[in-house]
């Protein structure tokens, strides 16, 4: 069953608009045991939109198009369809007094384009809009190789997927009775590259489980390993590919870091603080991400300045004059400063170089240090992310807290 997704909007095309819709309908059509197979974007153009549908026809069961059906000039898809299709068109009178009951409650009066959006092909299976005025359809397509229906739904997510749930979901089910929903884990993994990851899992999981999809995603600082089969199958999969990778797994389905380590903090009865220099509070913004982290995340320092380090967190003048700022020794005493005086279990730290500017042959452009105190004493590493500003004090901050995953797990075993 092949399914094919067209989006269309300069909007999406242009960068101003975020498109979502491959995500949410890719999950959602899964769980009707659909697998979206492709997905392409096309301007507001009649051309280009019925080149992408021309396209689809030839390889498609099942096309879904959103967007471009709204009142304005540049929402054409609806008539391309119509021309390329050769139908006739008609008033629906649910859409008509639907729209006109929507601006009757606004006490405004309804303005001449909106009234063309009752308009819908004459064979087609209209949908209700509930949070707008443009219709969605669905039609059976005639001629092509392959493509048997061809919903339309409109771009907005919220009259999107009120849509697809509502009533392009039922009539799959109804078309499609014999569909079973495809299942899938999502292991999320991290400070492991991709290809590492793979080297690691693929080669078993393959050999010992030959149903199963194995697919990977990375981001800065982890990986989701995702494995797509049978039910009755995914479980075992899953459990041999968590021991493979043992405690570089942090989590599954949609899990954060952070998450995984305020969990660890609760579960020891541990606390945990942190001092900041080069990310700027994005340490301490991951902690709070997490609610109830008050619990076990006490606070931190936005230790940017040399005086402030050294009034703050207690570092010495003569390590910072004789190692600079950015130094294994001044983590180490930002790390101690910030555990002592905040009375934590553990504290973190980080100082380093996130450019663009300030690096040295000695010291380049995203060198941090990264440092650990607990009960037991200071680690201290240095890590190197050569990365873009925003990304450097994200993946600086994922470090750090997979160290202190780490470290919370070593003290548990």
């Amino acid at each position: 069953m092949n399914v094919e997704l067209i989006n269309i909007g300069n909007e999406l095309l242009l960068g101003l608009v975020t498109n979502t819709h491959a995500s949410y309908l890719g999950q959602k059509l899964a769980e009707l045991g659909f697998l979206l197979e492709r997905q392409v974007s096309v301007g507001d153009d009649a051309e280009q939109i019925a080149g992408a549908i021309r396209e689809a026809i030839d390889r498609a069961d099942l096309i879904i198009t959103t967007g471009g059906l709204g009142p304005t000039s540049d929402d054409m898809t609806a008539s391309v369809i119509g021309k390329f299709f050769n139908l006739r068109f008609r008033i629906d009178e649910k859409v008509r007094k639907a729209n006109e009951e929507w601006f009757r409650r606004r006490g405004a009066p309804m303005p001449e384009l909106v009234k063309h959006q009752a308009l819908v092909p004459e064979g087609s299976i209209v949908l209700l809009n509930q949070n707008g005025t443009a219709p969605g359809f669905i039609l059976p397509v005639p001629g092509g190789k392959q493509a048997r229906w061809l919903a339309v739904l409109p771009g907005p997510p919220r009259e999107l997927k009120p849509m697809f749930e509502k009533d392009l979901a039922a009539f799959l089910r109804n078309q499609f009775p014999d569909r079973t929903p495809i299942h899938w884990r999502v292991l999320r993994v991290a400070e492991v590259g991709e290809s590492v990851v793979q080297e690691r899992v693929e080669k078993k999981l393959k050999k010992e489980f030959p149903e199963i999809q194995v697919a990977y995603s990375a981001r800065p600082g982890e990986v989701d390993l995702r494995l797509l089969g049978p039910e009755e199958t995914l479980e075992r999969a899953e459990a041999a590919a968590k021991q493979i990778l043992g405690h570089d797994v942090f989590g599954g389905g949609d899990a954060e870091l952070e998450q995984a380590v305020i969990s660890l903090l609760r579960d020891r009865k541990k606390t945990a603080a942190c001092a900041e220099s080069c990310t700027g509070g994005a340490l301490a913004n991951r902690f709070t991400n997490v609610s109830g982290s008050s619990e076990v995340f006490l606070g931190g320092w936005i230790a940017y300045s040399d005086e402030f380090k050294k009034r703050e967190l207690g570092v010495r003048a003569e390590i910072i004059e004789s190692h600079g700022a950015v130094s294994e020794p001044t983590a180490r005493e930002m790390a101690e400063g910030a555990r002592r005086r905040s009375g934590a279990d553990y504290a973190l730290s980080m100082t380093g170089i996130a450019g663009p500017d300030g690096g040295t042959a000695e010291k380049p452009v995203g060198t941090v240090f990264i440092a650990l105190a607990s009960g037991e004493g200071v680690q201290v590493w240095r890590e190197f992310f050569p990365l873009d500003r925003w990304t450097f004090k994200w993946r600086a901050a994922q470090a750090a807290l997979n160290r202190l995953r780490l470290a919370l797990l070593a003290h548990h075993e």
